[in-house]
């Protein structure tokens, strides 16, 4: 085999010859919520809950995003509780797709997907991190976001010229 110059620790080429599985999601469609002055509107009200204004995405109508930065279970630091981010509807408003929720301009952190489970009940999101990864993300302005999404590919990305769209895996074999 290929030799290495540099010693290769038993506990990285351990993690390095584990299977990964991997789920893609496809954006189906997205709203951005931005918070204008979040570090002051959090450092005045802390455990206020934030809600933003109505939207449509995903088959679903007049949503709305919760934030609840004090989301967490009660901890001896409120910024190292976690915050959580939720979607809101009226009763037959809900979104049809599955749906992502994330925060900062590139959707840094995320959470989900959340939507209909198994057993048809609405899971509307969650945990997303604590306040303190969300205050390094930007100085002044908060993004959160909702993203509608799909795990089959769309049509037109099944149709890749000149491939066979299949993803193959090998797994390798350890060097001596």
């Amino acid at each position: 085999g290929l030799e290495s110059p540099w010693p290769t620790s038993q506990a990285l080429r351990q993690f390095l010859l584990r299977e990964i599985s991997v789920e893609t999601f496809w954006v189906v469609e997205r709203h951005e919520w931005r918070i204008d002055n979040f570090q002051q509107a959090f450092n005045q009200r802390p455990y206020a809950m934030m809600t933003s204004n109505s939207f449509d995405l995903g088959g679903g109508t007049n949503l709305t995003l919760d934030f609840h930065p004090a989301g967490g279970p009660p901890g001896p630091s409120l910024t190292a509780r976690g915050a959580s981010l939720t979607l809101s509807a009226p009763g037959h408003g809900l979104p049809s797709f599955p749906f992502i929720l994330s925060a900062g301009e590139h959707g840094e952190i995320w959470a989900g997907p959340y939507g209909r489970d198994a057993s048809n009940r609405f899971l509307r999101g969650g945990a997303l991190c604590t306040v303190d990864e969300l205050r390094k993300l930007h100085e002044n302005c908060l993004v959160l976001a909702v993203e509608a999404v799909q795990t089959d590919a769309p049509f037109w990305a099944r149709e890749v010229r000149g491939s066979d769209a299949k993803v193959q895996a090998t797994e390798a074999a350890p060097s001596p």
